[in-house]
């Protein structure tokens, strides 16, 4: 895709572009240090995607928004050139939980070491996923005080669909977050981190 920059004055930066199905608008929301990822520089984008017969003239926002799939996410950060390694797709607290159906929001930065992370685990999924929720197949496996959630479907899931899920397993008011990296494309299987703490990284 062709991107267009536009920078806006004391704000954000937005990048547009146009397929021949979809219009994407990504904007830049913060660059900011956070605690969780031990100091490092986090960046905060919001993802846009309508289709073209959506989109109403005159300035108004778009009425129908739709998420982009696991890989566009980082075909979009890679088109732009701000892909790094990582991205965290976040399951936030149901209180902080900010209500733009048409917005789809990305964390990304360098190294999954930033989050306290290892991907060892991520990329070994349990032999068999023993429990279900609303079509959702799961199996949760506590590693060195860590919980996470093995998820998988016979469809791509909807984040929304994650933090019923989430919301399922750690409560309404519990935080989870699944990374985004090109190693876990084509897996067939999602992982979940269900976080002993909520983010301190605001959603918008």
């Amino acid at each position: 895709m062709q991107w267009i920059r536009k920078s806006i004055p004391n704000s954000s930066c937005v990048y547009s572009a146009f397929t021949r199905e979809h219009l994407y608008m990504v904007t830049s929301i913060a660059d900011f240090t956070s605690r969780i990822t031990k100091g490092n520089r986090i960046k905060h984008w919001k993802i846009l995607k309508v289709p073209v017969s959506e989109v109403v003239c005159g300035g108004n926002d778009p009425a129908v928004g739709l998420e982009p799939c696991y890989a566009e996410k980082i075909q979009i950060l890679k088109e732009l050139g701000i892909w790094k390694e990582i991205a965290l797709e976040v399951m936030p607290q149901e209180s902080r939980l900010v209500d733009e159906a048409n917005l789809y929001h990305m964390w990304e930065f360098q190294s999954p070491t930033q989050f306290f992370i290892r991907l060892e685990p991520i990329l070994t999924p349990p032999q068999c996923f023993d429990r279900q929720y609303e079509g959702i197949f799961y199996k949760e496996v506590i590693q060195n005080s860590v919980m996470y959630v093995y998820f998988h479907s016979n469809k791509e899931l909807l984040w929304r669909e994650k933090q019923k899920l989430k919301n399922h397993i750690a409560g309404r008011e519990g935080t989870a977050v699944e990374i985004i990296t090109e190693r876990m494309q084509n897996r067939g299987y999602g992982v979940m981190i269900i976080l002993p703490y909520p983010l301190d990284f605001g959603l918008g």
